[in-house]
């Protein structure tokens, strides 16, 4: 498991891509806390799941969950950067996560943070499958 620290915003250079991960998720609020048991880390169901956009908070995007706090899971396709070399790390940058999170990497633990509204980062070098296989990025969102 990675560890997870705070960072500041990168930027694209020379020796640096971001690759923004807004848009569209796959969403499921987790009403029992029964997502692990189902095993949601490597996967969302296909029943259940519903689109919502990122970055936004659940509560504001889909009026049933407005006082609802988690957990809930989200899940996006990513894909590795062309001409990534073995010397060159991925990592996935969270601007903010309220207020834990648990980030599963094609289906492994990939790393974990808590703290509302602070950025951190978790390296998923070690998980990332070559360039042109989709890569499965899973959260684990608690707002308590």
């Amino acid at each position: 498991m990675a560890d997870t620290w705070g960072t500041l915003r990168p930027s694209d250079s020379a020796h640096r891509r971001c690759t923004p991960l807004d848009g569209l998720w796959a969403f499921i609020a987790d009403h029992k806390d029964d997502g692990h048991a189902s095993g949601f880390c490597s996967g969302l169901p296909e029943s259940g799941r519903t689109p919502i956009a990122v970055p936004a908070s659940w509560n504001e995007q889909l009026p049933e969950l407005d006082s609802f706090l988690g957990p809930a899971w989200y899940e996006r396709t990513v894909w590795a950067p062309l001409g990534l070399t073995p010397r060159q790390r991925v990592c996935l940058r969270f601007g903010s996560v309220n207020y834990s999170c648990e980030v599963y990497f094609n289906g492994e633990r990939a790393g974990a943070h808590e703290g509302g509204h602070l950025p951190f980062e978790v390296d998923v070098t070690c998980l990332l499958r070559s360039s042109g296989e989709p890569n499965l990025l899973v959260l684990r969102v608690g707002d308590r």
